[in-house]
């Protein structure tokens, strides 16, 4: 008996699960008789311009990394002239172990945005190589408007 109560319940919950797709499918379906070029331009703008954005974000993630590592560099560098500067004994090894230190922080920035830099640059070169195919596609539906219609209608 309550193995029978089990299944009626999945079946009500798969039901009812499926209740919104169907009644989604009612008000609005994705398909449209209507084939008008200026709808075209828009759905191939559309995803251009997300990945336009996604590259923009992409771009600024690399600089905001690459800054990071620049300002620390420029942190070592004028510890490293602290070091070569004349002064007294007890100056010079403070100025020696602050460029050491400096050294290691720089060298453990690099390490630690080693992975993030190359995750960024391998979403990069996806994002681009992605935005070159829609470029393609979009110019050869412009380059043949009765081509894009005649396959749109046999769908």
């Amino acid at each position: 008996m309550q193995l029978k109560l089990r299944f009626f319940w999945f079946l009500m919950f798969v039901a009812m699960g499926t209740v919104p797709a169907v009644a989604q499918f009612e008000v609005s379906p994705d398909h449209f008789d209507e084939d008008s070029s200026n709808s075209r331009k828009v759905a191939d703008a559309r995803p251009l311009e997300g990945l336009k954005q996604q590259i923009a974000e992409q771009k600024a993630l690399l600089a905001s990394y690459q800054e990071q590592i620049q300002r620390k560099t420029a942190v070592m560098h004028r510890a490293r002239y602290d070091v070569g500067s004349p002064a007294d004994g007890a100056d010079n090894a403070a100025a020696r172990e602050n460029f050491l230190r400096q050294q290691r922080e720089l060298r453990g920035l690099r390490q630690v945005l080693a992975k993030p830099i190359h995750d960024a640059r391998v979403a990069l070169i996806g994002l681009e190589r992605k935005q070159d195919a829609l470029r393609q596609v979009a110019q050869r539906r412009r380059a043949s408007p009765g081509v894009a219609t005649t396959v749109a209608s046999a769908k």
